[in-house]
């Protein structure tokens, strides 16, 4: 399973439909996030819609620390020469 979410994020999985589908996916979470986020900062907008902005935030921001947290997890495959230790360090600092 490890190996098979690397290769997804990586765009090395054998069915490139499924690393689209989640980079896809991704990308479009970060544009509805930003157009959220610009939308949430008009006041009359904030005050009828706030709840959901707020939803949509917190759904947000689960969906990318489970990536995020998956990308770390699977950064031993990234850098295979390096102990598991120190390749999720490299990640975690890495740009």
């Amino acid at each position: 399973m490890k190996k098979t979410i690397y290769q997804i994020f990586e765009n090395k999985y054998k069915k490139q439909i499924v690393c689209k589908i989640v980079n896809n996916t991704i990308l479009a979470l970060i544009i509805l996030t930003i157009f959220s986020i610009i939308l949430e900062s008009f006041k009359s907008l904030s005050l009828k819609y706030g709840y959901i902005f707020k939803i949509f935030e917190c759904i947000s921001i689960s969906v990318f620390t489970i990536e995020y947290c998956l990308r770390v997890w699977t950064a031993d495959l990234k850098y295979p020469s390096k102990n598991k230790f120190v390749a999720r360090i490299n990640y975690i600092f890495s740009i």
